[in-house]
């Protein structure tokens, strides 16, 4: 668990889910930077369901939350890629999660965020990382699950400087997203205001349908209540979906 010292107090209080907390968030980028925000992401996620992503209008600063998934369960996990509790979780829950997506029964929403750039020697791996995120969403949709999946079997660990951005568009590559503008939006970190917004927003913002802010990843929320069990067990996490089918 990752803490700030002059927040540890609090957020032993309020930290239910072991996982890495968050240092006091970023200042946002400027307002007017639209270029900066991505298309498909505009509850600051990337939402998947049985019939692929769900295509959204541009991003901005303030999320639109997600209201309908039909009669799915509404499973949303905020991480941060460099997050080694996030790692776990998806190598934990992954592929079941993966599976009911597949089947019509979990509409999946993975927010990325960034507060642990402090932890990539220089390189700000998380923003990078979650830039990518955007940058697939945004100009190749279809390839944003298996680009999140990649990321996390090749996390690197903290105290290193993580993928360099060939090595990120080699994920991407893999996954089927390769463009110039790809290119372009990873070289440039194009989508670092919206990394920099949605790391604000959810660290200052009640988290939709929970009432509190992000304090820590990963952080889960199924059907908009938060999931209390460790990363790695996978049996409570299991327990927290078939609850939720009531």
């Amino acid at each position: 668990m990752r803490r700030s010292a002059s927040v540890v107090s609090a957020l032993l209080a309020t930290l239910v889910l072991a996982g890495c907390v968050l240092v006091p968030p970023p200042a946002p980028s400027p307002a007017g930077a639209a270029s900066g925000f991505p298309a498909n992401m505009a509850s600051h996620g990337v939402l998947q369901t049985d019939a692929g992503v769900v295509t959204t209008p541009e991003a901005a600063a303030a999320p639109v939350p997600t209201t309908d998934v039909g009669d799915r369960i509404h499973v949303v996990v905020y991480v941060d890629l460099l997050c080694p509790f996030c790692g776990q979780f998806e190598a934990t829950n992954g592929a079941m999660l993966a599976d009911a997506v597949a089947a019509g029964e979990v509409a999946l929403e993975t927010h990325p965020v960034s507060f642990l750039d402090r932890l990539s020697l220089g390189t700000e791996y998380s923003t990078r990382a979650a830039n990518l995120v955007a940058a697939v969403a945004s100009l190749h949709p279809e390839a944003t699950p298996a680009v999140l999946r990649a990321l996390f079997e090749q996390q690197p660990a903290e105290d290193t400087t993580g993928l360099d951005d060939d090595e990120l568009l080699a994920i991407a590559a893999a996954a089927g997203a390769q463009s110039e503008a790809l290119d372009e939006a990873v070289a440039a970190v194009a989508f670092r205001p919206f990394v920099e917004a949605a790391t604000e927003a959810a660290t200052t913002q009640p988290l939709p349908g929970d009432g509190s802010p992000l304090t820590g990843t990963p952080t889960v929320l199924v059907d908009g209540a938060r999931y209390t069990g460790q990363p790695g067990d996978a049996a409570a996490f299991a327990a927290a979906l078939e609850a939720a089918r009531g």
